[in-house]
Parts: structure tokens; sequence; C-alpha cells
């Protein structure tokens, strides 16, 4: 993938539960500038949501 022009390698591992459900998430993502730069983003587009209803709006609790 690419992230402000970036490129980006990651890679998603799940574990499952008994019951088929997802009970951990690990998240790794290479090279360093770019899991940076994927930080920024996503905590500016998190930063942005928080004012939308979205689950941290203490409105919606």
């Amino acid at each position: 993938a690419r992230v402000a022009g970036k490129a980006v390698q990651g890679l998603d591992l799940l574990r499952f539960g008994d019951t088929g459900l997802v009970t951990d998430l690990t998240v790794m993502v290479r090279p360093l500038p770019a899991a940076m730069t994927l930080a920024r983003v996503v905590g500016r587009r998190m930063e942005a949501a928080e004012g939308t209803g979205g689950p941290s709006d203490p409105a919606q609790r």
C-alpha cells in the first residue's frame, strides 16, 4: 500500500478463540518511516472522527 506517498508493507495476525471469535490482533508495519507516517495519518483521522458521533462521542454512550 501507499500512505502519503510512502510504500508500506503490513501484516495482520489474528488469533481465534474456541467460539471462533477474534481474541487477539497484532498489526505489523514496515519500514519504520512508513509506519510513522501511517500512525500520523490514522491518528488524524481518529481525532477527526471523535466529533462525528462515533464510539468515543459521550452523546452516543
